[in-house]
């Protein structure tokens, strides 16, 4: 043991024999941006400026930990990578590509969440699987649907019918004179 005899508190330096370590009692200071250097100059902690904190490694900085609490912000200028379960507890705001690959994208877990999209689709929407979803409901039905193109449809029911051309079962849609269309007359206007 050294003890470092001081007017008011003196500091003591132990040589810990049968744990294989040193032990000090008081806190130690780094002066100005000096360095504790670990193996070489390449991995080190220390002050480049009042208030930062630097680690440094040439390859790898390891926390091996079974929580890490970070209180303040985190500014992560390189990837990231999450290889277990991200939990974003507060609102999460994305800017740039967003790609999500594989699995199974869930938004909202109740009837009361929302999917609000600023955007344009910029893709096809294909349901995953064949005569099994709706789109609405009867009681939240979709307002106006505008289709420029062919709507393949098995079964068509509608309230009121605006029909401006076209043909049904063969008969024109539109036409000057009065035409039959599977023995109902229409007579055109």
């Amino acid at each position: 043991t050294i003890t470092f005899d001081g007017e008011s508190a003196d500091g003591v330096l132990k040589w810990m024999e049968d744990e294989d370590y040193f032990e000090f009692s008081d806190d130690i200071l780094i002066a100005s941006t000096e360095k504790i250097q670990f193996r070489d100059t390449a991995i080190h902690i220390s002050s480049g400026a009042d208030g930062h904190l630097d680690l440094v490694a040439d390859t790898e900085i390891q926390i091996a930990a079974t929580t890490i609490n970070m209180d303040g912000v985190a500014d992560i200028s390189g990837n990231l990578a999450v290889g277990g379960n991200l939990t974003v507890a507060g609102n999460a705001t994305v800017t740039g590509t967003t790609t999500f690959n594989g699995g199974t994208l869930t938004l909202g877990d109740s009837a009361s969440d929302n999917v609000v999209f600023g955007a344009d689709v910029d893709s096809n929407i294909i349901p995953d699987d064949d005569d099994t979803y709706d789109l609405g409901s009867a009681s939240q039905q979709w307002r106006n649907i505008f289709i420029d193109g062919t709507a393949n449809i098995d079964a068509l029911v509608a309230d009121t019918a605006d029909i401006n051309g076209g043909t049904v079962d063969g008969a024109t849609i539109g036409a000057s004179s009065a035409t039959t269309v599977k023995g109902t007359t229409i007579t055109a206007t």
